[in-house]
């Protein structure tokens, strides 16, 4: 006996009946399933047998594709089934009702699947498309074994039973959800936050910025056949993006199509979110989404914004900081107990990624620049400001325990100093114009700049996670390395000169002669003083 336990029902083909008699249309000998997934086993049970006759089924009784007692028993818990004796009454019941999605029909299948026996499977040919062949005359229960996978990796679902009007075709309508994520940029004039239509999928920023993110799920075209629908985000960023606690908020944003946008609604609970340092991992909990989202849309997102910041740890240049999210959601409409202790399925991971930048220069003997003894100069000075007037201020802890550039007043920068090979600069910048100011010059040299540089990045949009590093276009007006996406500018000092004097050498010279003419002067009238001493 098949073990029911691996099966789950995905398609009842049931057709509407006049009194024991039911149409041929669930009958053919050869049936056709058409999905929306590659990859799933289906198998035809036999749940009635008959003969057809005119276009019915008569002589009915209980097919070799379940155990017909154990079902019957089973079945008469239920209030439409409660007073039959045999297949023929069963059939009766699910006869009486034109409709092929009625509850009867329903929970029919649903008990019916819990006591199959043996069937025959579907072969896919082509994908997507089922065929099972040569089937006795009889009345049918397909059922579907643990969903499979769509060509691009999407986990399927459990459709509910489906009644189908086809007689020769049923088609298995289940569907899933997707699930996307985006960055805002700052530096965009269009972007605002919580407007997801101006959020991009790659973005750059500097260490210490707190950074907008979303997290958007839709949900599936047969949502309202579930009683209950667990739906939960897991977001998992890299070492060099930290949480904002307490930032993350839940709404449900709704199409506009007047101004062909989403436009945030109203606000969501989720029964947890969780952030785990050690994993990185920020996870938003909704047990049952039909409590707050019971009507059904097909027009609708499940939307988390949060922040993160860019750490210390970050990555400079490619292949970027990125995060990813997944989407776990219910993929049963057959399950009827609580949503998070129910069968769920995973949506393939989205990206989104964050650049940051390095200032990375070198002092050098002006004179010698591009020459083989090129001369690098130690304990230069210099004070870095951004476009908006500020200085570079160090990095610091802020509120929030992340390590984070300070832009501060010009009285409070942070000096840059150039070591022994001539370095010095700052990671983790963003795009931009800077100004460097030096300060200090090195002994025997005079003071240079200012230096003015650009830093300019073209961001890719289509984050190909994992497979590889992102190709960062970077440019930028000095002499860039794109791979480390780090300014390497050579910042020239001239030598001191000394002033020139008049004279020259024979200012020496006469300055000698004049000295010792003194002397000679002074020697003499010390000897003429003691001549006439003597004479006296």
């Amino acid at each position: 006996m098949t073990s029911v336990k691996k099966i789950k029902v995905a398609l009842l083909a049931l057709v509407a009946a006049l009194v024991i008699a039911i149409p041929t249309s669930a009958f053919a000998k050869d049936i056709t399933l058409n999905a929306d997934t590659s990859g799933d086993t289906y198998t035809a049970y036999q749940v009635f047998s008959g003969n057809i006759s005119d276009g019915m089924l008569v002589n009915i009784d209980w097919g070799n594709g379940v155990d017909g007692d154990a079902l019957l028993a089973d079945l008469r818990n239920e209030t439409a089934f409660a007073a039959c004796q045999s297949a023929t009454d069963v059939a009766k019941v699910l006869g009486q009702e034109t409709s092929f999605d009625n509850a009867a029909a329903q929970a029919f299948a649903k008990v019916a699947a819990k006591h199959v026996a043996t069937g025959t499977n579907f072969d896919e040919d082509p994908e997507y498309t089922y065929k099972a062949e040569g089937l006795a005359e009889g009345y049918y229960l397909i059922l579907q074994s643990e969903n499979g996978q769509t060509a691009n990796g999407t986990e399927g679902a459990i459709t509910r039973y489906i009644l189908s009007y086809n007689q020769n075709e049923v088609n298995a309508k289940a569907s899933v959800p997707s699930v996307e994520k985006g960055v805002m940029e700052d530096d965009d004039e269009d972007a605002e936050e919580g407007n997801i239509d101006t959020y991009v999928d790659g973005a750059d920023y500097y260490i210490g910025q707190k950074i907008p993110y979303y997290v958007a799920g839709t949900l599936p075209t047969r949502y309202d056949e579930y009683t209950e629908y667990f739906y939960q985000f897991t977001d998992t960023m890299s070492s060099g993006l930290t949480y904002v606690d307490g930032s993350a908020k839940l709404y449900v944003y709704n199409y506009d199509s007047a101004i062909d946008a989403w436009v945030q609604g109203n606000s969501l609970t989720a029964d947890s979110i969780d952030w785990t340092d050690n994993d990185n991992v920020l996870t938003v909990t909704i047990n049952d989404l039909k409590k707050q989202v019971g009507e059904y849309s097909a027009d609708v997102k499940i939307v988390v914004l949060y922040e993160a910041e860019l750490n210390e740890g970050c990555i400079i240049g490619n292949p970027g900081n990125p995060n990813k999210v997944k989407l776990t959601f219910s993929n049963d409409a057959n399950y009827t107990g609580k949503g998070e202790e129910g069968p769920t399925g995973d949506t393939p991971e989205d990206y989104a990624v964050v650049f940051t930048f390095e200032l990375k220069d070198t002092k050098i003997d002006e004179a010698t620049r591009g020459s083989e003894t090129e001369t690098v100069l130690a304990n230069a000075k210099f004070v870095l400001s951004n476009e908006d007037g500020l200085y570079y201020g160090g990095v610091e802890e802020d509120a929030d325990g992340v390590k984070a550039i300070k832009w501060v007043a010009k009285e409070s920068a942070v000096e840059l100093e150039s070591d022994e090979n001539g370095l010095f600069g700052v990671k983790g910048l963003d795009t931009g114009s800077y100004t460097l100011e030096e300060t200090v010059a090195p002994e025997g040299y005079s003071l240079g700049g200012p230096w003015t540089f650009k830093i300019t990045a073209t961001i890719p949009q289509n984050p190909t996670y994992p497979g590889g590093a992102q190709v960062l276009d970077l440019a930028i007006d000095t002499t860039p390395s794109a791979d480390q996406a780090t300014v390497g500018q050579k910042i020239g000092n001239d030598k001191g000169t000394g002033l020139p004097s008049t004279g020259g050498i024979g200012t020496t010279i006469f300055t000698i002669v004049g000295i010792a003419l003194i002397v000679a002067a002074a020697a003499i009238m010390v000897v003429r003083r003691r001549n006439a001493s003597a004479v006296q």
